[in-house]
C-alpha cells in the first residue's frame, strides 16, 4: 500500500514544485496533508442503511419515527454492505458483515450506548477477511469503527478517520496517479502553477476508472431481502420489522 507521504512528495513533484531529489519541508507537507485527507473523504462512498442494534424502544417513542431495528441476531444473519451499524448494547453480539460486498463496500460501527468494554461486539468477516484476520472485536467504549472492502484483497480494512503522513491510501495502488494529481492540483495555485494538459488527461481516465470501481453500488447482495421483516433466512420475523 502507498502512504500519504509519498502521496504527498509524488504532488510537489508533479508539477515541479520541488526537485526529484528534494522533500517537502514540514510546513508543506502539513499543509498537503490537509488538502489530502479532504480529497480521501469526498470518494468515501456514503452509508445508504442505517441499522440499529439493542434496545431502542425510548428512541422510537422520542422520535415518532418508523424505522427497522433488531435485538436478536439469528444464525446466517448478515448486515448489508453500506451501512451504519448503530448499537446500543445490551448484551454480548456477534455480528456477520456483508457476505457478498462490492469493492468500496463501507461498514461504520457506532457505540451509541458507551458500553463496548461491557458488552463487546465481535465481527465476523462473514468469508473474508478484516484486517487480515477472520474476526475482530469492538471493546472500546465510545468506540467509533469504519471499514472498507477491497475485493481484491478478499479483505475489509479499517479506514483511518484522521491520517497521518504514515497512513496507508485504502485503495488499490493503480489509483495512486489519482491522487497525486488532483493534490498537485489543489497546490499548484500556491504557487502560481497550472496543470500539464497530459496529467490532466490521465487524470480523467483514472478518475473514471476509479468511480466505476468504488464509487458504484456493484454487489450482489439485496438489502430489500435481508431487512424483509417477514423474511425467514437473515432475521426472525418477531425480532424485526416496522415499529
Amino acid at each position: 500500500m502507498t502512504t500519504l507521504s509519498s502521496i504527498i512528495g509524488r504532488a510537489y513533484r508533479e508539477s515541479q514544485i520541488l526537485d526529484i531529489n528534494r522533500p517537502p519541508s514540514a510546513d508543506q507537507e502539513a499543509e498537503a496533508l490537509e488538502m489530502l485527507r479532504g480529497i480521501l473523504r469526498r470518494y468515501q462512498r456514503v452509508p445508504v442503511f442505517t441499522v440499529w442494534l439493542g434496545d431502542f424502544t425510548n428512541l422510537k417513542r422520542q422520535r415518532g419515527e418508523i424505522f427497522r431495528s433488531f435485538n436478536r441476531l439469528v444464525q446466517n444473519f448478515a448486515l448489508p454492505q453500506d451501512v451504519y451499524l448503530n448499537v446500543n448494547a445490551d448484551q454480548p453480539y456477534e455480528v456477520c458483515l456483508p457476505c457478498d460486498p462490492g469493492d468500496g463496500a463501507r461498514v461504520n460501527i457506532i457505540d451509541v450506548n458507551n458500553s463496548f468494554s461491557t458488552y463487546p461486539i465481535t465481527l465476523n468477516a462473514n468469508g473474508n477477511l478484516i484486517n487480515g484476520l477472520l474476526s475482530e472485536t469492538l471493546s472500546t467504549n465510545g468506540q467509533r469503527a469504519e471499514y472498507i472492502y477491497r475485493r481484491e484483497l478478499a479483505q475489509w480494512l479499517t479506514v483511518v478517520t484522521d491520517p497521518v503522513a504514515s497512513s496507508n491510501i485504502p485503495y488499490d495502488q493503480m489509483f495512486d496517479d489519482m491522487f497525486v494529481i488532483e493534490l498537485a492540483m489543489r497546490l499548484n495555485p500556491r504557487y502560481s502553477d497550472t496543470m500539464n494538459e497530459l496529467s490532466l488527461a490521465a487524470y480523467q481516465t483514472i478518475l473514471a476508472q476509479f468511480k466505476g470501481r468504488y464509487m458504484s453500488q456493484n454487489s450482489s447482495a439485496a438489502p430489500d431481502t435481508l431487512w424483509d421483516a417477514t423474511g425467514t433466512n437473515t432475521i426472525a420475523s418477531s425480532d424485526a420489522g416496522y415499529v
